[in-house]
Formats: structure tokens, sequence, C-alpha cells
């Protein structure tokens, strides 16, 4: 509370704000996707790396770039305060506000005023600042790209009609006729000639689809000689010609020229030096191509072709810019599709026309709109809507009354007579139209002559004083001479404007002040200038365009997409001794000069072959056409491969444009990226690739794989190569945010022969003990039920984000506020990817069980939920049933980890205890029996169960034997050799027959179980009793040396271990036996426990405890030190630490 009152207080509020916006800061640094995709010649290139630029340096429309690239993820923005100008912030406040005090309860306070302090600003003061100066940043872009528009449009629309100078004598309002040309590239659409008269009106049209015809084309000449008929006939004075032909607007404006030199050279009495001084001008099409396809084009020309209108519309620009342009703002505001600059994109629609009809506003009312010549040609009406005082739904009613009246004689007539407006519309539009003279005159009406000037009717009392006193000084006419002098004065001085230069304006306002005590001295100034000037254009002259524009006309390009320095990639078109000649992908022809296509001058230029794509650098472009008749020499670009132009950092181009560009943090990417892409390289070479097609496969590491579900969503998946080898592929799952698990899927069905089959995606795919046609199958059956499930779990109202102890955190909260309840949750056990964490607190204690991941629900205490519901509902059941803490080895309870064999049901795995051998057994063996699933089971045959005076034993004789098994005929010798590291001499068993006794034969099977399996044929002597194979490996029938012990990688068989024996039969580092994974992988081994049991006699010993097959628990290495053994029939995902049997 105290941290919002003081956020809240005014005065803070304002030092902060003022701070914040004097030194606040801005820095962008792009995503891993943005550093990828923004290269130098980005639209992004200069905003990707900025370091500490302050608010006030954002002039233009650069924050939104900067804004929009945040949008699209490709960069991120800070902006605030610097470190150091935080800490000062933070000081002066602790100085107003902490207590001088030094005893521990002051201290004590303090601290929580810091507290305070820090939530004030970090909290709430701070972003709501930063939110406030990202709408003031927007706005102020906005602004700025809103006014460089306008600039763009007032270029556009406030040009004064092109005008020619003649030796005829011509009124100067009147307009140049017009010869405008469109190209055309088809029969159907051909290139077109318009004339247009001096009011904009059409007089006739050419089309001459045969003009850009081939010189032997005998209808080339004929329409040759059409076009010089056509411009005989009617002369025109100016010649435009669209740039949307490209190079063929060119040879149009050059056919003009050729048109007109040959009408001089053959008609100099009929031209009469009027074609002598016309040009052809290249103009942009842009606007008529949209006025073209526009609704008002085809009220204004109905019948005629588009590109006809698109001719006049040409045309009448010149003649009048403001009305061609103000024809595009009907009610479709056609406007808007006119690109007015690279930023507009930014602004809506209705900003980008709120900024037109400001510009044309202010244009139409500077220029005035001639009524009467209107009235007669009806496209000249298009700016009367931005007449101040009126509207679009106004100027239509206007032009509709006058056109049926035809002519307007004075400016009172339109409130008078044709009553169009009311008097306050009236007084806001009057000044702006004008009622020339010659257009005026008809009949008896009286004509106003300052009708025809910017003068406001309410002025023009002043405005006959003014005209009066110098006509008097001039004509020496004394004071009341005539009454209808004052008529009389005006009509002289427009006669005469340079008379007012006799008139000290500045004397004259101070005599007015004192005739009348009041006066308008701006009023009086400005008509002044008009009878000075008299309707004066104030607009600037058209010039013809430059060769930097032509060329950005007819090409589309601009410094910014092909300037010097711009790195291209072309085509060869030919081979020639000076160099290479290429073509651009605009069209444009390119050249290498062949000292600049390689540093190296051993390299041959000329075996480039003639279609090959090269890339190079812009060296230089020629920018003006050479007219060398009858050829026209057409831009080039010189462009260069040498090393020292190409390795040129691209970069300096976009820093110095930006003075806060962060150089050093751009080095630092570079310099990380080519490490990147050196790692990626290596592991490419490196990699192993698989011939799978599918969307979801992809040849990539594990890591690779993560990184590229990193920004995905949880539930992605990743099918890629397994590390195990070909016959194995790995599904790697995004199961939480930075928690990804891995599903084994090993492939079968696979041709030892074939090598190439081992690339390719085998016949069947098996994950555990579902087996799968294909990988669409794999996604359908396995992956989607698992993902669904996955999502349920992290979408139920008990599950909580974090890790374990800040679950733990939460629980104890929740306990506090609801002591009486037993409150728990489900969270990801980060520790474990792939489980599911249930936390739950009776009373004092956390305690925790581990819930694995099904594709048919959740397994939960050795049984499974199909949904969370019913799981939730169990334990509340049984939250108080005694549970067994889980297993050490919680890794392996992932389930999506792939078959583990020692999870297999009713199957048993065998490892090795400690360096110490176990006691003598007593009188009893070990049996292998099939449980109910036909899976083998060992169990202990007691002494009832046992065959009578027989023993049986595993163990070592003499230091000679291997593994093997003896019955003991001789009765009474119980718990004869056990399990021993050191042999005695006078142990019996191992391999082979003991005295009296014989060699089984016996062959186990397994998995855990030795013998056939996959093939794969091991045991005790193999088939018959076969010797084993060296090394401790047991042989195969007529192969030896396959694996050792069992089956190998994978599966379960045979350890390895450590032995004082000799016998070279068993070897390895460390001590290891009946392990899974791998022959010689002991460490995460299962099987035989080792406990202390009660012997027969009474005794205790240590030796091995029995326990029914169907019960047997998985083991690893027990408390006790011992061995245990795995649950038949039960997944890993149960196991629960069982030590021993």
């Amino acid at each position: 509370m105290a941290a919002v009152e003081i956020s809240t207080e005014p005065a803070v509020r304002d030092y902060v704000r003022s701070e914040f916006m004097k030194k606040a800061v801005i820095n962008t640094k792009p995503t891993k996707d943005g550093n990828t995709l923004i290269d130098p010649y980005h639209d992004y290139a200069i905003v990707k790396w900025i370091a500490n630029k302050p608010l006030s340096g954002f002039k233009d429309g650069q924050w939104l770039l900067i804004q929009k690239a945040e949008e699209e993820k490709l960069i991120e923005v800070s902006l605030g305060f610097p470190y150091d100008v935080a800490n000062t912030l933070m000081q002066e406040f602790e100085t107003m506000y902490l207590s001088d005090g030094v005893s521990r309860t002051a201290q004590l306070w303090n601290e929580q005023r810091r507290q305070i302090i820090k939530d004030a600003l970090n909290s709430i003061l701070l972003p709501l600042l930063e939110k406030e100066a990202r709408m003031l940043l927007t706005t102020r872009a906005k602004q700025w790209v809103g006014q460089e528009c306008g600039l763009a449009l007032w270029k556009k629309a406030a040009m004064a009609p092109c005008r020619v100078e003649t030796e005829e004598e011509f009124d100067e309002d009147d307009l140049p006729r017009i010869l405008a040309c469109c190209y055309g590239d088809s029969p159907q659409v051909s290139t077109t000639f318009v004339m247009l008269d001096s009011s904009g009106e059409i007089l006739n049209t050419l089309h001459t689809p045969h003009l850009f015809s081939s010189e032997k084309d005998q209808r080339k000449h004929r329409d040759m000689e059409r076009l010089e008929k056509f411009m005989l006939e009617y002369q025109p004075q100016i010649a435009v010609v669209g740039a949307g032909g490209g190079q063929k607007s060119i040879q149009a404006s050059k056919t003009i020229l050729q048109a007109v030199h040959k009408l001089i050279e053959m008609n100099p009495k009929e031209v009469k030096g009027r074609l002598e001084r016309m040009n052809a001008n290249i103009v942009d099409e842009s606007l008529a191509r949209i006025y073209e396809a526009s609704a008002i084009s085809k009220d204004q020309l109905p019948g005629q072709p588009g590109i006809v209108r698109r001719a006049v519309y040409l045309g009448r620009y010149l003649q009048s810019p403001l009305a061609s342009v103000a024809a595009l703002c009907g009610p479709s505001r056609e406007i808007l599709s006119y690109s007015l600059h690279e930023l507009q994109k930014f602004l809506s629609d209705d900003e980008r026309y709120a900024v037109i009809e400001q510009i044309l506003v202010t244009v139409t009312n500077q220029v005035g709109i001639d009524l009467n010549m209107a009235a007669v040609h009806e496209w000249l009406f298009t700016p009367l809507q931005f007449v101040c005082g009126l509207g679009a739904r106004k100027a239509s009613t206007m032009q509709r009354i006058i056109q049926g009246a035809g002519r307007i004689s004075n400016r009172k007539e339109l409130l008078t007579q044709l009553r169009l407006m009311k008097k306050t519309v009236f007084i806001n539009s009057c000044a702006y139209f004008r009622i020339s003279s010659g257009q005026a005159a008809s009949g008896n009406q009286i004509i106003e002559p300052l009708d025809d000037t910017r003068i406001h009717p309410e002025s023009y009392t002043l405005a006959r004083e003014m005209a009066d006193i110098v006509f008097r000084e001039e004509n020496e006419v004394e004071e009341g001479a005539e009454e209808d002098i004052y008529e009389l004065a005006v009509d002289y001085v427009r006669s005469h404007p340079h008379i007012m230069q006799h008139l000290d304006i500045d004397a004259y306002i101070l005599h007015e002040k004192e005739k009348h005590g009041t006066t308008k001295p701006e009023t009086l100034k400005d008509i002044y200038m008009e009878f000075l000037h008299w309707f004066k254009e104030w607009r600037y002259s058209y010039t013809s365009p430059s060769d930097e524009e032509i060329f950005t006309l007819l090409t589309g390009e601009t410094e910014q997409t092909m300037g010097v320095g711009k790195l291209l990639t072309v085509k060869v078109i030919g081979v020639v001794e000076r160099g290479i000649r290429c073509e651009l992908g605009n069209g444009l022809l390119g050249f290498i000069q062949k000292d600049d296509f390689s540093d190296d001058p051993s390299v041959d230029y000329q075996q480039i072959p003639i279609g090959s794509m090269i890339t190079c650098r812009v060296k230089n472009i020629n920018k003006r056409i050479i007219d060398d008749s009858p050829r026209i020499r057409y831009y080039s670009v010189d462009l260069t491969c040498r090393g020292n132009s190409m390795r040129v950092d691209d970069w300096e181009r976009v820093w110095s444009k930006e003075a806060y560009f962060d150089r050093e943090a751009l080095k630092s990417s570079n310099e990380q990226e080519k490490a990147t892409k050196a790692k990626d390289d290596e592991k490419r070479k490196s990699f192993k690739p698989r011939m799978i097609v599918h969307p979801q496969f992809q040849n990539i590491s594990m890591s690779d794989a993560i990184e590229s579900l990193t920004e995905k969503d949880v539930g992605e998946i990743i099918i890629r190569p397994s590390s195990k080898g070909p016959t194995h592929l790995s599904i790697t799952l995004k199961f939480y945010d930075g928690v990804y698990t891995h599903i084994d899927v090993l492939e079968g069905g696979k041709d030892s022969k074939d090598f190439t089959s081992f690339l390719s995606l085998g016949k069947t795919l098996k994950i555990g003990e579902d087996v799968f046609e294909d990988l669409d199958e794999v996604i359908a059956r396995y992956v989607d039920p698992l993902v669904s499930n996955l999502k349920e779990m992290l979408r139920y109202r008990k599950f909580r984000r974090g890790r374990k102890e800040e679950v733990d955190d939460l629980l104890r909260q929740d306990k506090s506020a609801n002591p009486s309840r037993i409150v728990y949750a489900f969270s990801i056990s980060h520790e474990h990817p792939g489980a599911f964490l249930l936390s739950y607190l009776r009373s004092t204690n956390i305690h925790h069980e581990y819930i694995s991941l099904h594709p048919n629900g959740y397994r939960f205490r050795r049984r499974m939920f199909e949904k969370i519901d019913k799981l939730v509902k169990f334990f509340q059941e049984h939250v108080n049933d005694p549970v067994l803490e889980p297993n050490r080895s919680l890794a392996a309870m992932v389930p999506m980890k792939g078959p583990a064999p020692a999870a297999s049901p009713a199957v048993n795995t065998w490892g090795v205890a400690e360096r110490q051998s176990p006691a003598n057994w007593d009188g009893g063996g070990w049996n292998a029996v099939k449980s109910s699933n036909q899976q083998v089971n060992w169990e202990r045959l007691s002494g009832p169960n046992a065959l009578p005076g027989h023993t049986n034993n595993w163990g070592t004789a003499g230091g000679s034997g291997g593994f093997g098994e003896s019955w003991m005929r001789e009765s009474g010798q119980a718990g004869f050799n056990g399990w021993e590291k050191d042999s005695r001499p006078d142990h019996h068993a191992g391999r082979g027959s003991s005295i009296g006794g014989r060699f089984s034969g016996a062959a186990f099977r397994g998995g855990g179980r030795l013998g056939r399996g996959d093939g794969y044929r091991g045991g005790f002597g193999g088939r018959g009793g076969r010797a084993p194979g060296r090394g401790g490996r047991w042989g195969r029938e007529g192969q030896s040396n396959r694996t050792a012990w069992g089956q190998g990688p994978g599966r379960t068989g045979w350890g390895q271990g450590l032995s004082t024996s000799n016998d070279g039969r068993v070897f390895g580092s460390k001590d290891e036996g009946w392990g899974q994974g791998t022959s010689s992988g002991a460490n995460d081994a299962t099987g035989w426990g080792q406990s202390q049991v009660e012997r027969k006699d009474g005794g205790s010993s240590t030796g091995w405890e029995d326990a029914p097959a169907a019960t047997a628990s998985k083991s690893g290495w027990g408390d006790d030190g011992g061995w245990g053994q795995s649950s038949a029939g039960k997944s890993i995902d149960e196991q629960q630490d069982d030590d021993g049997w």
C-alpha cells in the first residue's frame, strides 16, 4: 500500500517521468530467428543491434521498425534506465525516504522502506512509464511517417501545370496541347497515342500495334507514317510517355522525336515552329494505372479502353496535377493504393487518408478553383470537395447545380440566385472560388473584378480603398471626383499591377489605423500582394525528370535495392575478350571486366559456362541513356568478383547510418555464428544420416533436436536416428519447457546382407511390447495418445509449475492456510524426464510419489488409470496406505526411454554383488520354472522340493571351473560349493561333472536368462553341453565368440567380473555380473541380492534368500549389499527399492 501511495504522488510521478524521458535508453538484440533472417539488406538491419539509444534520439520512423520486428519475434527490446542511472535514482529516493536512526529497529524499518521504494519504482512506476514511452514513440514515429507521406504527395499535387514557350500570343491561363503515349505489349492492348486539347479533352486516339516490330516489317513503317500524320494534324506542344514499358518507353520517346524531326524537315510551313521546341518526357505511370482501374475514370471517359484512360490521365496530370490527384480521392479512396513512403504500411488507411486530405485541402485553398472552367470541363471539379467549408456531399450538389446553370457571373450569385449554400458556408468558402472575367462575361451580368482574386468579399471595401489611393496618386485624380472611381481603380490596378510598388504598405497601414481607429494589418498586406501579382502561381514549376529519376521509373530500382556495393546473383550470357556479359534479374545488362573477375590472375574467366549463375558486387551503375542513332545504349551495370571486393563488410553500410548501432555486439555475434557453423559442419561430417522420408523425421543429433524443439510447443516431436545404431530410432518429445524425453524405437525385418536396408526404415517398429508397421502408426497409436495424456495432466487443476522444491513450498503455504486438509499437487519431474511427481503433505513431512506416462493412461502404485480423476480418487482413498520408497534408479522408470529388458514381464536379471562369496547353501537348489505367461523364472528348491541327496551348486572348482551345474549324489553334503571368487581345491562342480556327478547339458533360456534369444544360443556349454568359447564367452553351435553370457546390447545377459580365478573365462575391470543392457554393463545390472538368511540348522549365515517367482521384486544392489531380483511380470516404473529377495 505504501508503494502504491508513493507511485501515485503527483510530485514523484512528475519527477520520475521527467528523468525517464531524459535518461531512459533503448537496447535491441536479435532473437535466434532474427539473427539468421536479418542480413545487412533486410528492412530490420538498422535496428538489429542498438545500444543505449535515448528516447530523444528517435527523430524518424525507426521505432516502428523496432516495434514490428519485436512483434515478429525477430528482435528483443529493452526500454528503461541504464544500470547506473537506476542506482542513482534509488539513492535519491532512499535519501529522502529512509530514516537517519541507527538503532536496530530503525535499520529494520529502513529495510522495509527500501523494499517499498523498489516496489514503487520497479513494479509500478517504471513499467507504467515504459508503456507510456512506447506509446509516445509510436505516436511520434507515425507523425513523422505521416509528414513524409504528406511531403511526397505535396510534390505530386502542388506542382504547377506544365507550360511551354511559343512565339504565338496566348492567354497565360491556357494549357498546352499534349500527346500522351502508353506502351502496349499485345495486339489487343497495343501502344496507344492520345491527343488532348488545352482543356484536357480527347481530340483523337491512335493505336499502333506494330510500332516496335523489326525494321523489315512493313507494318512498322505504316504505323510510323500514321503517327507522323497524327502529329502533323494536331501539332502537340508537349509529349509524355508512360514509364510502364521499361526500355520500350525509351524507344517510344525516341520514336516521337524521330517523327518530329521528320515533320520539321518535310513540312516546315505546316509545323510553323510549334514542334521545334517539343520534348518527349518519360513520366511515372503509378497514378495513371490506379486511375485506369478506378470507377471515376469510367464515369469521366465512358466507352474508352483502359490504356486510353491511362494515357488521358498522363496528359491531364501535366495540365492540372491537383485535379488529377484529387480525382483519386472519391468514395473508394483509390489514392490509398499509391505508395508515398516505404513506412506507410505502419499507418492505417484512415491515418494515411487524413494526411492526404490535409495536403489536398491546403493546396486547393491556396490555388483556388475556377468554377466556370470546371463547369465546362467536368474533370476539373474534383478538387471542389477540398475547399474549406465544403465536403464531398456539398461539393457534389454544388457541381450539379453549377453545371446546370452553365456559368457563374460573380461570387454573390452562389448565395443569392443559386442558393447553393447558407451564409456561414459561403463566408468560409467563397474566397477560394475564382470567377475569371473572360468566363463570367454574359449579357447584362455585373462583373466584379475582385472575384478573380484571392481577396475575401468581406475585405472588398479595404481592397477598393487601397486601389483608389494608388490610382489617384498615379493619375492625379482629386478626391471625390467620381462616384464609380472604385471600380475604375480596381480595373486600372489589374491592368497595371506594377504601380502597387509605389505604395508604402507599412505607412498605409498606419494611415488606416489613424483614420479608422482599427485596422487589419495582415489582411492589408495580403490585399497588397494580391494586387501586385493577381492570382500569382506560387506552386513550383514542372521540370523534366533527371537521369536518376528516369532510371528508377524504368527499372524500379533504388539506392536501397540496387546501390553500389550491393551483392547480386547474375546469369552469364556471354564471354568476350574484355570480360563476361551478364544479365541481372531485373533485365538490365551487366559486365565483369576480366581484371575484376578474380584476385588470382591465373584464373581463366573464359572457362565460365554460359548460363551459369555467379555472385558478384555492384561496382558502378551507368544511369544515363546514350542515343547513338539508330541504336540506343541503355543502362548497364559494372560488376566485380574480386576477392577483396567480395570480402567487404556489408554491415558497414548499415552502422554508418545509425550512431547507436552496437558494433561490438555484432562482431561478437558473427564470431559466435562462425564457431557454431564450424561446429555444425563438424557434426554433419561425422553424422551418418538415414534414408527415411517422413515429415517428422530429421537427420539431426539429440542436442540439435532439443534445440529445434526449444521454441516449439509442449508435445511436439522430432524423429531422428538413434545412437544405438541403424536398428533403432529415437523420438525426441518436448515433455515440458526445458524437459525432453526420448522414446526408443526398435526396428526389425532388416536384411543383414543388404547394407542399404540398415539405412532405410525397418519393416516393423517396436516400442516396448507394442509393434507398429510404420511411423504414421507410431504417431497415431503411441505418440498422439501419449501427448494427449501429457496435456491433460498439464491442464489439470492440481498441476503446479516449478521444480520439486518450489512445489513443496506451495504445499506448505496451502497447508498453513488449511491445516486440517491433506494438500497435494502434481508437477513435472525435472530430475527424471518423462515422469510426473505427486507431492502431498499430510501433517509435517512432504511425501513424493512418481507417476509414469503411457499412451493408455497414467501408472501409479502399479496400477494403470485412464483418467487423472480416477487416479486422484484412488490416491485419496489410499493416501494412508504404506508405500515403499521409490527406487533410486528412477531414470529407468520412464517408459519412453525404450524397451528395457529388465522391465519385460517375468524376466529376471542377474548381477554380481560385492567381492565376497555367499555362504554355503542349505540343502536345496535353484530350478527354472515357467510362470503363467510362459516366461522363465527362477525359484529356490527348498529342502523338501530338492532331489533327495542332491545339492545344486553354482560355483567354481579348483579355480578351473566356469559356470556349471552339478548334481551331487552324496547325501548330506548340503551347502557344497557356494559362489566364491577364491576357489578351493576341495570344492567340486564347475564345468563338467563332479564326484559321481554328471553334466546336465541344460541350456538356460533367456534375457536374464541365457540361451536362445533372437537367434543367439548361449548358456552353460550351449546345446548338448558344448564347451564354452574363449574368454568367458559361450559359443554358439558352430560359431564362437558371439556374445558374452547372453545377448549383448539392449538385452540381459551374463556379466563379467574380476575374479581371482586364473582360468581366463571370467574377466573384467570391475565387479560385473549377470547384468542388463550390455554384456559388461554391470553398474546398472540387477540380479541376485544377498541377505542374511536363517540356515536349516538354526544358525544365521549369509546366503541366497529365496522368494516365490510370482512375487520376486526388482533389485539392484540392495542396502545390505546383496543381490536383488527383478519383479516377474512388472515394469521398471514400479520399482520400489526391494533389497535382495
